[in-house]
Parts: C-alpha cells; sequence; structure tokens
C-alpha cells in the first residue's frame, strides 16, 4: 500500500537538496509532495500557512545557525515532525537535537543515490512517532480536562505529607492560596479509609465537610497517595436537618404519649370509683332488678375502659407493636354482653329491635382474642344504633372452616339506617373521615372507630369490609382468626373478661369478694388523694377484712412509716406534695440507711397504662404495680402473692426466726415420698450455708456484683423452704450487693449466719416432729 508525505525540505545547499530529492525519488514504496526552502524565515513564512507531515531541516542556515534553528521551527509547526540534517563533524549537535524535539537526524555525508532506505525509514518513523506523541498529548490534554473539570477535589500527596498537584476543585473546596504545591496537607491520610475533613471556613462563607477517600500512586515515579475529596457540605446540612427533625417528631410523639397517659389516668381515676362501687353494690344487693342495672353499669364502663385502652393503643397498632392475648371463651357470651350494652339506647329510647343469629355449624366455644372481638363489635354495634332511626339491628356470626381446629369467625351487623353513598364505602375507614360532613353535627362522633376497627382485624389476621345503600341500611363484615375448642370433651373456658352472659344464657353468680385467710394479721397503708378512690378501696379492703390506714400524699406516708410498721402499701402515682415515685425511693433510701429495719412491699396504683409506666414504677422501687380502675379480684390477687404465709413486721420483730410449716407440707405432698423430701430439704440447707459461706467471702473480698447473684438465688432457696425470715436476711443483701454497700453488708453478716444456723435448727426439729430425720 502507497503512502503519501507531504515533506518540507529546509536546505540551502542545492547540491544536497538535489541529492536528497534524488533519494526519495528512487523510493519504489513512497509516494510524496517535497516543498524545498532555503532560509529560515521562508520556511516560517510557509509553515503559518501550510501543513506538511514532516520536515527536513538543515540546522545551519542563511539566517540561523545550530539548536536555534530547531526552536523557531518547532515553535511554527509545533505538531510536526522534524528530522534534523548535520555535517559529521557536527554529529554532536544532532543528538543534542533529537533531545529538543527532534523526531530523528541525518548525516548529509554520509548519504548517496542508494540511501532511499535510511531516508525513508528516518521519515516514517518520524512520522508514525509525532503521531503516537500527537495522541499522548491529546490524551493527556483530555485526561487534564477530565481532572480539572471533576467536581471532586483531587490531590496528590508525597510520602512527607506535602501536596504535589491539586486540581481547581481543591481551590473551590479549601480556597484560593490555601492549598499551594509543596504545602503540607494538614490532615491524616489513611489509605483505604474513608474520613470526613471539617474545613475551616473563611469570613462570610459556610462551614464546609469534605469526604476523603485515598489510595496509593505513584508520583514522578516515588510512591504517593491519591486523595479525592468531595464537598458534603449540603448533605451534612440535611442529615442535621433531618436530625432535627427526627427529634422534634420523637419529641411531638412523647408529647403525645404523655398526653394520652395522663388523659387515660384523669379518667381512670373517676372510672376507678364508679367500677369499684359497682362491685361493692353487686356484693351486697340480692335484688334481681338492681343485679341486672349494675350489671349494665359495670359492662358500660368496662366497654369505656376499653376503648380508653384501643385509643393509647392506635399508636402501637400503627407501628406493629399490638399484641393479641388469646383465651377460650363462650361465643353466645360475647354476643349477648356486646348486645346488652346498646340495648337501653336502641329498645327503650330507640324502639329498635334487636337480634342475634348464630348459624348452626358455629363452634360454641372459640379460642381468640375476645376483648379485641368484643371491642369491634361494640363500635359496629353502636354505629348502628346511631345511623338508625327505625327498624331493626342484627348481630350475626357464622363459622369458616380451616385446618383442624382452626378457622375463621365471620361476624356481620346489620341495620336499617341512613346507608352509605358508594364513593364513601372505603373512605369511611380511615382516621377521623365520616361520609358525610354533616354527620358530626347531627349525630357527633370523631370517625376514629372505624379505623381502630379495621387495624385490629387486621392484627387479627382478617378483613373488614361494608355493603351499603343510602336509605337501605348497611351490613358491615369482619373476619378474625380462631379455633373451635368445642371439640375438646367438657372444655373449660374463661368467662370472657369485661362481659357477662345475658339472663337467658347462662345464669349469672353475683359477684363475691374473697377474704384471704391472712387478713386478720395484715397492715396495710394506703396512700390515695382522691376521696372518691378512697372511699372504694377501703370498702374493698373492709369486704376482705382488712382494715387500712390511710395517707392523703407521700410526705404522710414517710411520717407513718417512723411510727408503725406496714407489710403492705398501696401507693398511688400521682399524688400531692410528693408522687408515689418520689415517695418509694425514699422509703427505698430509708431502708438503706437503717432507719427501717424491715421491707415493706409497695404496690403502685396508675391510671398510666402504656408497659415503659409500669418499668418507670418497678424501676422506682416498687415492687408491683396495678392499673385503674382496681378491681377486688386483682386486688385479692396482689395481696395474695406479695402476703400469703409472710410474717409481719410484728412478727419479725418478736420471733427473729419465722418458719412457715405450710410451705414444708405443700412441698412434701408434691413428691412421691418421704425420702424424697428428705433429700430435697438436705440440699436446700446444703446450698444455704454453702452459698452463706461464699457471701462472706464475697463481702471481704469486696465482690458487690458477686453478693447481688449469691444472695438472690439463696433468697429464692430460703422462701422455697417456708424460711421467710432468712429469705428477708438474703434480701437485704441482694439489695446492699445491688447498691455496692458493703459496708452495711458487712454489719449484717453476723445477723445472717444467726439466722442460718436457726433456720437450720428450726427446719430439723420440724421434721423430726413428724417423726422423720435427716441423716448426717
Amino acid at each position: 500500500m502507497t503512502s503519501h508525505f507531504h515533506i518540507l525540505l529546509v536546505e540551502d545547499n542545492q547540491a544536497e537538496s538535489v541529492l536528497i530529492q534524488q533519494v526519495l525519488e528512487e523510493s519504489t514504496n513512497e509516494a510524496f509532495i517535497l516543498q524545498i526552502l532555503v532560509n529560515l524565515q521562508s520556511t516560517l513564512d510557509w509553515l503559518s500557512i501550510n501543513y506538511c507531515d514532516v520536515i527536513l531541516l538543515d540546522l545551519n542556515l542563511p539566517d540561523s545557525v545550530g539548536l536555534a534553528t530547531l526552536e523557531r521551527v518547532s515553535v511554527a509547526a509545533p505538531q510536526t515532525p522534524i528530522v534534523v540534517m548535520t555535517s559529521l563533524d557536527d554529529h554532536q549537535t544532532a543528538i543534542r537535537a533529537v533531545s529538543h524535539g527532534a523526531q530523528d537526524y541525518l548525516i548529509k555525508s554520509c548519504l548517496n543515490i542508494n540511501s532511499f532506505d535510511i531516508v525513508t525509514r528516518s521519515i516514517r518513523y518520524a512520522v508514525e512517532r509525532g503521531r503516537i506523541q500527537g495522541q499522548l498529548q491529546a490524551s493527556r490534554i483530555e485526561l487534564r480536562n477530565l481532572v480539572d473539570q471533576n467536581v471532586d477535589g483531587i490531590l496528590i500527596i508525597d510520602q512527607q505529607g506535602r501536596v504535589r498537584f491539586a486540581n481547581p476543585a481543591v481551590e473551590t473546596l479549601f480556597g484560593k492560596s490555601r492549598i499551594s504545591l509543596g504545602d503540607e496537607f494538614g490532615f491524616p491520610v489513611a489509605v483505604g479509609e474513608t474520613t470526613e475533613l471539617d474545613i475551616v471556613p473563611r469570613p462570610g462563607e459556610k462551614d464546609k465537610v469534605a469526604e476523603m477517600r485515598v489510595s496509593q500512586t505513584m508520583w514522578e515515579g516515588q510512591p504517593a497517595f491519591l486523595a479525592s475529596l468531595r464537598d458534603i457540605s449540603e448533605r451534612k446540612a440535611r442529615e442535621v436537618e433531618l436530625q432535627q427533625a427526627k427529634l422534634a417528631a420523637e419529641l411531638a410523639n412523647r408529647a403525645k404519649s404523655t398526653f394520652l397517659a395522663t388523659m387515660s389516668h384523669e379518667i381512670r381515676t373517676p372510672m376507678n370509683a364508679i367500677m369499684g362501687m359497682t362491685e361493692l353494690l353487686e356484693s351486697t344487693t340480692n335484688q334481681e332488678e338492681w343485679q341486672e342495672g349494675l350489671r349494665v353499669i359495670h359492662d358500660s364502663g368496662q366497654s369505656l375502659l376499653t376503648l380508653i385502652n384501643d385509643i393509647l393503643d392506635l399508636a402501637k397498632i400503627e407501628a406493629g407493636e399490638i399484641s393479641l392475648s388469646e383465651e377460650s371463651f363462650c361465643l353466645r357470651d360475647l354476643l349477648d354482653s356486646s348486645i346488652n350494652i346498646i340495648r337501653l339506647s336502641a329498645e327503650r329510647q330507640k324502639g329498635l329491635r334487636l337480634r342475634i343469629s348464630i348459624a348452626p355449624d358455629t363452634p360454641d366455644i372459640i379460642q381468640a382474642d375476645h376483648r379485641r372481638i368484643r371491642q369491634v363489635l361494640i363500635n359496629l354495634l353502636g354505629n348502628a344504633v346511631k345511623f338508625t332511626e327505625k327498624g331493626e339491628i342484627e348481630l350475626a356470626v357464622h363459622w369458616i372452616n380451616g385446618i383442624g381446629s382452626s378457622g375463621q369467625l365471620q361476624f356481620f351487623v346489620r341495620d336499617s339506617g341512613i346507608g352509605i353513598p358508594p364513593n364513601q364505602l372505603e373512605l369511611i375507614f380511615d382516621a377521623f373521615v365520616q361520609a358525610d360532613p354533616t354527620i358530626y353535627h347531627r349525630y357527633g362522633g370523631t370517625g376514629l372507630g372505624l379505623a381502630i376497627c379495621k387495624r385490629l382485624v387486621h392484627v387479627m389476621g382478617g378483613r373488614i369490609w361494608v355493603e351499603s345503600q343510602p336509605n337501605h341500611g348497611s351490613t358491615f363484615f369482619f373476619t378474625v382468626n380462631a379455633n373451635n375448642n368445642t371439640i375438646e370433651n367438657d372444655a373449660e373456658y374463661l368467662p370472657a373478661s369485661g362481659f357477662s352472659p345475658s339472663s337467658h344464657a347462662h345464669q349469672q353468680e353475683k359477684p363475691s369478694i374473697t377474704i384471704p385467710p391472712f387478713a386478720h394479721h395484715i397492715k396495710l397503708l394506703v396512700a390515695e388523694d382522691e376521696p372518691l378512690n378512697q372511699f372504694v378501696l377501703l370498702k374493698l379492703l373492709k369486704k376482705m377484712g382488712i382494715d387500712a390506714d390511710l395517707a392523703q400524699d407521700g410526705q404522710q406516708v414517710l411520717d407513718m412509716l417512723t411510727q408503725k410498721s406496714y407489710n403492705l402499701i398501696l401507693m398511688d402515682v400521682m399524688m400531692p406534695l410528693l408522687n408515689g415515685l418520689e415517695t418509694v425511693g425514699k422509703v427505698r433510701w430509708m431502708e438503706q440507711q437503717g432507719i427501717l429495719s424491715y421491707h415493706p412491699v409497695v404496690v403502685g396504683m396508675t391510671g398510666f397504662s402504656l408497659p415503659e409506666d409500669r418499668d418507670h414504677c418497678l424501676t422506682a422501687g416498687m415492687d408491683d404495680v396495678m392499673n385503674k380502675p382496681i378491681k377486688s379480684t386483682e386486688l385479692s390477687r396482689i395481696l395474695s402473692h406479695w402476703l400469703t404465709h409472710k410474717p409481719t413486721p410484728d412478727q419479725t420483730e418478736n420471733n427473729p426466726s419465722v418458719l412457715d410449716e405450710t410451705t414444708l407440707l405443700t412441698l412434701y405432698k408434691e413428691l412421691d415420698s418421704w425420702e424424697e423430701f428428705e433429700s430435697i430439704v438436705k440440699v436446700i440447707l446444703m446450698a444455704i450455708d454453702e452459698g452463706t459461706h461464699q457471701i462472706e467471702q464475697s463481702i471481704y473480698r469486696n465482690e458487690p456484683k458477686n453478693l447481688e447473684q449469691l444472695a438472690h438465688r439463696l433468697k429464692s432457696s430460703s422462701r422455697q423452704a417456708g424460711a421467710y425470715t432468712l429469705g428477708k436476711h438474703f434480701e437485704e443483701m441482694e439489695r446492699d450487693g445491688r447498691l455496692a454497700l458493703m459496708d452495711h453488708a458487712r454489719q449484717r453478716l453476723p445477723a445472717l449466719i444467726k439466722e442460718v444456723a436457726a433456720t437450720s435448727r428450726n427446719i430439723r426439729e420440724f421434721i423430726s416432729n413428724k417423726n422423720l430425720s435427716i441423716k448426717n
């Protein structure tokens, strides 16, 4: 393939010009166009308007000599390759010319007519090398443009931490004259790590933050660091804004939770009196008419409390934190109770007919969360009564079989009321939405009930929907997952808390208040400032045979504790002067200081029903917590749990070692033989003896954590054997370990050792009196 070259020959010697021309003409592989000039000036003028592929340049011209000639021509044609021509005696000049930019050189005295291969090869080499250098130069320019136009700062830093290169983005980031070549960079450089640099702003500028990533590279033949810096100032500012917004949202959420908890407490305070008095009246009257009315009051109050709880639960439902409590219950009882809530307003006030329909194949006993189901039913039934002026309301249910005993209950509530427009059927399940804006003024309500129903149904694994036509009534359907417990013979079920069977279903027994067997020996203090709640609590306790003392506020509690010993304190969390949390803190301090020689059980009473509220009470030093309104069954359970078989403060003072024989007999009855009983008692005594020795070592080694753990374990062992006085000693040791009161624990140690010996002796005497023996 023939190549075409435009050649400029600059030679003032005519004979040499002719020779070179003849040499080129002898080339069979090259085609060329030759232009001959004889001095530098004409060459410069020609190059200013013409182009050539290569220049054959004699360095010694009439108007220029040596390397100066090369420099002038290179400036005029910077991209054109140059082959210099010199005489033999000027060979060193030719070599220097190559180092100054010439692509090659020719010795004119060595050329002859047969030198065409040398000349053409030199021309091709010069052209190719010039082309490659041109490409390299273009690549360098493109690369430099990429680096210069990059929005990220690019730095080259040598091993001594000095800046060797910086692109314009670095100047933009740091400011002009802030980063100069040769300066110390001033920030630590770590390969492979991402670092945030806080850049000190110039006057009038905002703070800047850069994100730096570092890798290793080479620069001018030496190891160096390549640092990429990205301006993340806006991102950091947005992060700060988001963090502030998140904090504001959390504060708002906490404020909402506080408001809801406070609202709950304020509502529960009068409800405590209502529910308590209802229980008292139910337990004292035998008139059937009164009983029916009291049951309605009780069910209505329970329904109100359920709604309060569900409003408080709405945030937890939305956050997916709601939990279900599944129990077995009678389905007929649930339906009757739900209907009874609306019976007065439906039948007597509006003259509506009420019907309950249960499909024949529907199980009698169901396992599910009846409280949540009942809330949905009461809400739907209440809406049906609200929006129905005449006609009837029907509550129906049927069973949808699943696998085994699992299935679904499908309920529907049908009314003959005003109906719902088609375009509003889906919207009514949104929070604070009502189908007609005028409904609020006519019927009242916030539009929150159906939203809660929808969320609760979804939590129970079902769905809720409605079918309706304006002026032709509405039918609300919902399903929930459930288990059929009727398939078990004589299945026992829990009465669904908060509702009672109707008179035609199951005979309702008059509620009674359990009198604990220990009631006459209990010294109990009620700390409550609300008069109605004082009245109800004292009445409930009186029914249990307990004459309790009363304190109006926290300060009175502290004063009365210095005058009299109490087994248990029922303490309202919200009291004047000192609230319940502050008061219990001072009570526990009095124990630590030895002002109180015993540990009174403190049970908090609160209208706050959030889980964290209970945690706050326990953390403050309370032993247990009851939610208002206080129920007699719950009160009896609490008292039985904390006080059964436990000595009163006076008994502890008068008899330093109290052994509850009932506990030992109960332990024996649970075992298969006396031999097994002997073995277990022996193990307990050995564990107490060895554990006491370890406690002594922990005290003298100043190991409070070990003391706490040992005492906690031995406290349980002692109580298992009925040694409640000894358990009290271990409980005090446990508290000393938890609070790191090692001096106090050291003072208690002699009494503990004495009590261990007394307990061991009492247990052995008990067994001996029963004609038993424990072999040593």
